[in-house]
């Protein structure tokens, strides 16, 4: 099992002057086990995020493309967390950008299943999915 440290450093999140939280997936484990602390941990640390200031409403770009054609490790606790954080009163729309049909499946999949469809997209670009996060 890797380290709190190893693991943390998969990814990278902050907001931006618009209050948009930023997530970008630097680098997903083959195991499901690291797969599944990562998400957690990536869940708290949003949740940080959401405590700081809990009336404000957000919005999310996830930045999925350093994952290439990813396949591994989308495993049902995955896939729960991920709805978890989808499912959050105080966020309002999230973008994801991501090059793989398989990912894309999967976060269609969840959208559809949190009810949240309209407020989950899927674009190419982080111009496009920025645009489309500023709108009201």
């Amino acid at each position: 099992m890797i380290s709190e440290k190893e693991i943390r450093e998969t990814f990278d999140l902050h907001t931006d002057e618009d209050d948009i939280i930023h997530l970008v997936n630097l680098n997903w484990k083959k195991s499901p086990a690291e797969n599944v602390l990562a998400i957690k941990m990536v869940a708290e640390e949003i949740q940080k995020i959401f405590d700081k200031n809990p009336s404000k409403k957000y919005s999310m770009l996830v930045d999925m493309k350093r994952m290439g054609n990813f396949k591994f490790g989308f495993s049902w606790d995955v896939r729960k967390a991920s709805a978890q954080i989808v499912l959050n009163k105080q966020l309002n729309k999230i973008a994801y950008i991501n090059p793989s049909l398989f990912i894309k499946t999967v976060i269609g999949f969840i959208a559809a299943s949190t009810g949240k469809g309209k407020y989950v997209k899927q674009f190419s670009t982080e111009e496009e999915a920025l645009k489309w996060l500023k709108e009201d």
